[in-house]
């Protein structure tokens, strides 16, 4: 299991075309949504996450309800805030914690049902009507928090529609800033086509900034054997060869004395806005802050759309010294919504009773492939094929490429003896 899973299983289900639902005399259906817990933990287990997680709100507006999702992230220190609703804000957003690891839940649809009638009601099936399946291109823009970051930052998207231009103003300042810029910012950097990692150079700036250009071409050297070792296992991926783990040792050996050497230099720094504190080892490091806006552009079909967010991030000048509902639920079930398609039909077989004068509770969790909008009615079905109109849906899913990658690696690993 990859550190930080805990996804759903997810069964694809049978698809058909459903005659028109019709009401039940005496039978009331409540439809919410939240997210759906992971099998084996307690609601309060789940609270206590440890990754960045992903979670859903529902919101009903006459027969209409909306999901959407939140994206739970520590963004200042160990204080987790949404970060989807940070950036829609415009920031500022800083370096996301724990890298690309997401705690990931899927939305689930939580039902209730009333039964006033004289006789037992037998639900034996949820039916959805999808109007609409359609992938999200909007991209997610992100910096993750990484000690191995030195003179510069790397900008991920996270989303599934390409960054077409991302525009980078800012200024290097001796402290965390607070709120959004607002005087003349020096410098200005751009970045295309972004939908893999991309490094943000910071060399030239730091210069001009008063640091000495001896240390920048020192980290420049650091930051390529950095690379060197990380292409060495990316190749290799499962087959570590001794020889690997030797060409690994050497080229550890020469980033430490190349840290060693921009500590040594480092000591002495008394210009620039640059601030010497105590990095995540003990030791001490020098950093400043890129204080700034971000301006980035994507496309939907023709259409060009923007979006323009303050940001405050930390740039690591040296290398950290020694781096080497309302009731219990009674019954959950399973659904897997398609990444793009129109007028198909889901059946979920479920199993729940309602006796006369009682109500029941259940949940259908919706999985996704990929961030991607749904509009669904849904329907419950009597085993005597009476039907209970439940209402519309509309839905944001919201899966990032890395927890996708991160779903397929659970899936593939071994289960461990007791799972």
């Amino acid at each position: 299991m990859v550190a930080g899973m805990r996804a759903l299983p997810l069964a694809i289900l049978c698809c058909g075309l459903f005659p028109a639902a019709y009401a039940l005399e005496g039978v009331g259906v409540h439809l919410a949504a939240g997210s759906g817990v992971p099998k084996g933990l307690s609601a309060d287990e789940w609270k206590e996450h440890e990754f960045n997680a992903i979670l859903y709100t529902g919101k009903s507006e006459g027969d209409k309800l909306s999901i959407v999702p939140t994206l739970e992230c520590p963004v200042a220190g160990d204080k987790k805030g949404n970060y989807l609703k940070l950036l829609a804000d415009g920031g500022p957003i800083a370096p996301v914690g724990y890298s690309c690891e997401y705690d990931i839940t899927f939305p689930a649809l939580d039902l209730k049902v009333v039964n006033n009638s004289k006789k037992a009601l037998q639900i034996s099936e949820v039916r959805m009507m999808v109007e609409e399946s359609r992938p999200d291109l909007t991209p997610l823009p992100q910096i993750f928090s990484d000690y191995d970051q030195v003179q510069h930052i790397e900008l991920y998207n996270e989303g599934w529609g390409r960054i077409e231009k991302a525009d980078f103003d800012f200024n290097l300042l001796p402290g965390k800033p607070k709120g959004k810029p607002s005087a003349e910012l020096p410098f200005h950097q751009t970045l295309y086509r972004v939908e893999k990692p991309t490094k943000l150079q910071l060399n030239a700036e730091l210069e001009k900034a008063g640091l000495p250009a001896e240390l920048t071409k020192l980290g420049g050297e650091y930051q390529n054997l950095r690379n060197k070792i990380t292409d060495l296992y990316d190749k290799a991926g499962e087959n570590i060869s001794e020889d690997l783990e030797k060409q690994n040792e050497a080229l550890d050996e020469q980033c430490s004395e190349i840290a060693a050497k921009m500590h040594k230099i480092g000591d002495g720094l008394k210009t620039g806005p640059f601030k010497v504190k105590p990095d995540q080892f003990g030791d001490s490091t020098i950093e400043c802050w890129m204080h700034g806006w971000l301006n980035y552009t994507w496309k939907e079909g023709e259409t060009e759309k923007s979006n323009r967010v303050a940001l405050r991030v930390p740039v690591l000048i040296l290398p950290p010294d020694g781096l080497g509902a309302t009731g219990p639920v009674e019954g959950k079930y399973e659904a897997m919504l398609r990444e793009s398609d129109k007028d198909y039909a889901l059946k979920v077989p479920v199993t729940q009773t309602v006796k006369p004068g009682a109500t029941t509770r259940f949940t259908v969790t919706l999985g996704v492939p990929k961030s991607s909008f749904h509009r669904f009615k849904v329907a419950l079905v009597s085993t005597d094929g009476a039907e209970i109109d439940a209402g519309l849906v509309e839905l944001q899913a919201l899966l990032p490429r890395s927890a996708v990658g991160q779903l397929e690696m659970s899936a593939k690993a071994p289960k461990e003896e007791g799972e």
